[in-house]
């Protein structure tokens, strides 16, 4: 299943469970310049925008984008939105008009107190939704989609289970290579980068960002979580050049090797 098919899915499966959550409409996200910062629903959303977007979904199934002139060829490309209005000078009219036509009761927006991959909108994009509704209908029928939002990542379809099933698979077909690579006087990272290497011949994204991915670790300490007994793996430590840098940590007699990699299959 391709990106596109994928995030259409997971917006009819949340109109699915809408009820359940007692929404009426989801206001998936409502951003601008949202390439600068990462975004734990653009899973859903598909593509990045410029100026300040709503990317909203009603329980009926039906979905629309409300998005500046500037963005609105990129989104429709994107083929996941069912309809997407453009504007010139503020999304708030079209806003408006859009929930004047669903007359929701509960809208719910895409913030969590308790759970990072639920709370997309900054506390400054809220606000500005907040002051759109401002004087209207619709004032004072924002609430969280958390809970909602967490539903819809944790319950997998079955073309994301394949996919999981597939990276699984990846991941375990690189140990072996690992250990083969083990070695004295090996870096750790050495080891990071050639399994790095191998990671993208398999054609496969990581899970976490590239640079701590995977997070290697020499030493005679036992592993303890991701940082093994409070060392920082390799890329952390020369991820700022004007620091000093410790010496690159080799593989010795009575050392252990602590890998922590996670893949994740590209569309």
């Amino acid at each position: 299943m391709e990106l596109m098919d994928l995030a259409k899915a997971k917006l009819g499966q949340a109109s699915q469970l809408m009820n359940k959550h007692q929404l009426d409409c989801w206001i998936v996200s409502f951003a601008r310049e949202s390439g600068k910062r990462p975004d734990p629903l653009e899973y859903l959303v598909g593509t990045t925008v410029t100026w300040p977007s709503a990317f909203i979904v009603n329980k009926d199934g039906r979905s629309v984008a409300i998005v500046a002139s500037g963005d609105v060829g990129q989104v429709q490309s994107g083929g996941i939105w069912d309809e997407v209005r453009g504007y010139v000078a503020s999304p708030r009219e079209g806003l408006i008009k859009l929930l004047d036509e669903w007359k929701p009761d509960r809208i719910g927006v895409s913030w969590s107190a308790d759970d990072d991959a639920s709370d997309g909108i900054t506390y400054g994009m809220y606000r500005l939704l907040e002051s759109m509704l401002q004087g209207t209908s619709h004032e004072g029928r924002l609430v969280s989609a958390g809970p909602l939002a967490g539903e819809v990542r944790r319950r997998k379809l079955p073309d994301e289970i394949e996919a999981i099933h597939s990276a699984i698979a990846a991941t375990e077909q690189l140990f072996p290579r690992i250990a083969g690579l083990l070695e004295l006087g090996l870096t750790e990272k050495e080891l990071q980068s050639q399994i790095q290497s191998w990671v993208r011949e398999l054609g496969f994204g990581y899970s976490w960002e590239e640079r701590m991915n995977p997070i290697v670790n020499f030493g005679p300490q036992r592993a303890n979580g991701s940082l093994a007994s409070g060392r920082y793996p390799v890329a952390a430590r020369t991820s700022h050049p004007r620091r000093h840098r410790p010496p690159a940590r080799r593989l010795l007699i009575g050392s252990a090797a602590h890998v922590v990699l996670a893949a994740r299959r590209r569309e």
